[in-house]
């Protein structure tokens, strides 16, 4: 590929690599029947630059910045013996605006939902295996302004703007979502580390309907307790292309890292501040992102049992 046609498809291709994934916990224990867990989560970043085909960093085409600010709800339930279902709701506000002022423009809204169930397929006490099955869907943005067509191929330039707009200013305007929907599933194990912290791993597979390639999904989690309230730790969530899109820039890579710290106000409480960060990506913003949570349980699981437990030892 040339290097004019790779630059051509990831200015195409920008409005895609303008959303962020959603930072689902690698869950392996679940609450039971009539147990619960709720997590609101705000959280922030200012990209001025993006990887590019080759994983190469550059500056955004017309320079300027891209701004993520948004607030999402996860609710978990336990729902039948070893089974849970959960559903997140995420609001968002996207601005895009260029270094020289010729463009500028917000969107906020209500983004992707996701839903699904997570069953419990082996363990539950120290260590617990579980299949996590997940449905990603629009919810109510105007989907002429998501970055794909009905047919899922990437939209051309179009409109007076584009006429006198820096190259592929146009097809930077902000987006609440992809404008289609996913299809996930993971497997997630978590294991209990020597009485002082546990850690979470998955694994798994989206199915993406219409352009952008499938990919494979990665998630960790390391939770270390300091004392009986404070929790120190590092996440990991990562995605990678697999197969091809209608075009090279529907194949995204992306791979976040950061450190957490939380503590636990009581057996229900839990308060969490965060940041995730760009280790390596393709076709993609680099994200420097910090969030902060606020989590409400009500299960009997314990400390050592994920962050759905409470301060119990055992």
């Amino acid at each position: 590929m040339s290097a004019r046609t790779a630059v051509l498809w990831t200015v195409l291709a920008l409005p895609l690599l303008l959303l962020v994934p959603a930072h689902a916990l690698a869950g392996a224990w679940i609450p039971a029947p009539g147990e619960s867990y709720s997590e609101l989560r705000t959280g922030a970043f200012t990209a001025d630059g993006y990887h590019d085909l080759d994983g190469a960093r550059a500056p955004l085409p017309g320079g300027g910045l891209s701004e993520q600010r948004s607030l999402a709800a996860r609710n978990e339930f336990g729902w039948k013996p070893r089974m849970s279902f959960f559903l997140t709701l995420p609001a968002v506000s996207v601005t895009r605006r260029t270094g020289n002022g010729a463009f500028e423009r917000t969107e906020t809204g209500l983004g992707d939902a996701v839903l699904g169930v997570r069953r419990l397929i082996a363990g539950g006490g120290r260590s617990a295996l579980a299949i996590e099955l997940g449905w990603k869907a629009p919810l109510g943005y105007d989907g002429d302004l998501s970055p794909h067509d009905s047919r899922g191929r990437a939209l051309a330039v179009t409109g007076d703007t584009a006429s006198h707009a820096v190259p592929g200013v146009a097809q930077l305007a902000p987006t609440l979502g992809a404008g289609q929907q996913d299809l996930m599933g993971t497997l997630n194990f978590g294991t209990a580390l020597a009485g002082f912290g546990f850690i979470e791993v998955g694994a798994g597979y989206r199915y993406r309907t219409q352009a952008p390639a499938d990919q494979a999904i990665g998630a960790a989690d390391l939770g270390l307790w300091l004392g009986p309230s404070l929790l120190v730790g590092g996440r990991y969530r990562g995605e990678m292309a697999v197969g091809d899109g209608d075009t090279p820039a529907d194949k995204i890579d992306l791979h976040l890292v950061g450190p957490l710290l939380l503590y636990r106000v009581d057996d229900h409480i839990d308060l969490m501040v965060g940041s995730l960060h760009t280790a390596s990506a393709k076709n993609a913003l680099h994200i420097d992102e910090v969030y902060v949570s606020l989590a409400v349980r009500h299960t009997r699981l314990h400390r050592l049992q994920g962050f759905l437990g409470d301060k119990r030892s055992r």
